[in-house]
């Protein structure tokens, strides 16, 4: 049987050090659409850590669109 200390530090999911542009896309407080780039930093199943300078509240929500690739000829 596992000990409750290894049931605690057990995570849902496992962390992916990955940094991407996307764009967010969000409402300001005065329900205005905003939309910034934006840069992931750590992602998993279930969540993950964006950089970005635009100011978000807990429960916010906003949509996040992975650019096309820009290709190179």
């Amino acid at each position: 049987m596992a000990s409750s200390s290894n049931l605690i530090n057990k995570r849902r999911s496992e962390r992916v050090m990955l940094q991407m542009r996307i764009t967010v896309i969000a409402e300001d407080v005065e329900h205005k659409p905003r939309q910034e780039e934006a840069l992931t930093l750590i992602v998993n199943a279930h969540g993950g850590l964006l950089k970005m300078k635009m100011d978000v509240h807990v429960g916010q929500p906003m949509r996040l669109v992975n650019p096309p690739a820009e290709w190179c000829a």
